[in-house]
Order: C-alpha cells, then sequence, then structure tokens
C-alpha cells in the first residue's frame, strides 16, 4: 500500500515518513534532507520525523529536524515543545528552558505544555543541586 501511495505521489509526506521510520539504518544527512522535503509540504509530518529520532535516542538530529520546522512554522507550541524536551535529553539547559517557555506563552492554557515545562524545571533543579 505504501509502495503504491509514494508511485502516485513521490512526495507525499506521511508516505515519506512512514517509510523513513520502518528503515533499520539511518543516517542522519539523508534523514535531514528527507526533512526538508517532508516540510514543504508538512510541518506535521516533519516534527513525527523529529520525534522518531528522538525515540530512537538520536536527540541532536530531533533538534536539527524541530529547529527546521521551527523556521519555517514558529508559532507551533508543540514544535516548541518538542525541542525543549530534545535538549532536555542533551542536557542543554538553557536551551531547553526558552523552548519550553515559547511553547507555554504561545499555548499558556495547553495542559500538556505546562506539565512538561514543570517536569523539567524539576529536572534542572534537581541537577543544579
Amino acid at each position: 500500500m505504501l509502495d503504491q501511495l509514494l508511485r502516485i505521489d513521490p512526495d507525499d509526506p506521511a508516505a515519506l515518513v512512514e517509510r523513513l521510520i520502518d528503515r533499520k539504518d539511518w543516517v542522519d544527512e539523508d534523514i535531514l534532507n528527507a526533512a526538508d522535503r517532508i516540510l514543504g509540504r508538512s510541518a506535521e509530518e516533519a516534527q513525527k520525523l523529529a520525534q522518531e529520532a528522538v525515540h530512537r535516542s538520536n536527540y541532536k538530529l530531533g533538534v536539527d529536524i524541530l529547529t527546521k520546522v521551527l523556521g519555517v512554522y514558529p508559532g507551533s507550541a508543540t514544535g516548541w515543545a518538542a525541542l525543549g524536551s530534545a535538549r532536555d535529553s542533551l542536557k542543554e539547559w538553557e536551551p531547553a528552558r526558552e523552548a519550553w517557555l515559547k511553547a507555554a506563552a504561545l499555548d499558556p492554557l495547553n495542559e500538556t505544555i505546562r506539565k512538561g515545562r514543570d517536569r523539567f524545571e524539576q529536572r534542572r533543579a534537581e541537577q543544579q543541586k
């Protein structure tokens, strides 16, 4: 089914992301190039690719993709929250904090973002002890 969809539309963002997620071997440069192609049509699908990178513990790649997404869609609260989480995993405390603050400012009523920011602040405080 996925192959048929890609034959019809070789740049279908959802199909490209699914194909990439199914791959076991990831080359960061190839994934970043694919993220650029996907981002041209769907920020949501590009963000899924970043989340998969983070899921695979490739936080740097996740940060790189999310930075691209936010360069095009700076008003994405979920994008900023994902960036904050990925930077937190890299122990980049100040950039993580800035990303969480932007996410919360963009969507102050989002409970998931608020809880994520609070967990980050708690971990950060524990690290500084």
